[in-house]
């Protein structure tokens, strides 16, 4: 069985706090765990990794399976209203970036980097995506 490491980050989360105030940045922490705590299929490990960075762990789960599961994740993360005082509802957008055993074996310390990797492409790529470290796989 494969396992596929997922790593997201909030897009722009240091502006967001400049901008709203650390108190709305811890709210929006808290939303956006609440979103990804939802998600997860029973025995997925989810884990928040430091400041505004998650990582979640599919066991038993491939590329073929975890791509679209990270797009659900990012678009979900993306239609969340993030409570605002009195004001228009708040939306924060993360880039994503998996790896999974498929490609770089068990080595999960390696899984991580090549994950993190992943994510930081898809945060110099534009933002608000997922990319997939290695070859993508045939999905016909």
């Amino acid at each position: 069985y494969a396992t596929v490491v997922v790593v997201l980050d909030i897009d722009h989360f240091k502006q967001f706090n400049d901008t709203y105030g650390h108190v709305a940045g811890d709210q929006a922490l808290v939303e956006v765990s609440k979103v990804i705590r939802r998600l997860p299929r029973l025995g997925d490990l989810v884990a928040r990794f430091g400041g505004e960075e998650f990582v979640l762990l599919l066991d038993h789960c491939g590329v073929e399976q975890g791509l679209p599961f990270a797009e659900r994740l990012r678009t979900s993360i993306a239609d969340a209203a993030l409570p605002s005082q009195g004001g228009q509802p708040r939306h924060v957008t993360v880039s994503v970036g998996l790896a999974s055993t498929e490609h770089f074996g068990v080595d999960l310390t390696g899984l991580l980097l090549q994950a993190d990797a992943a994510m930081y492409r898809a945060k110099h790529g534009g933002r608000n995506r997922v990319l997939v470290a290695g070859p993508l796989p045939d999905l016909d």
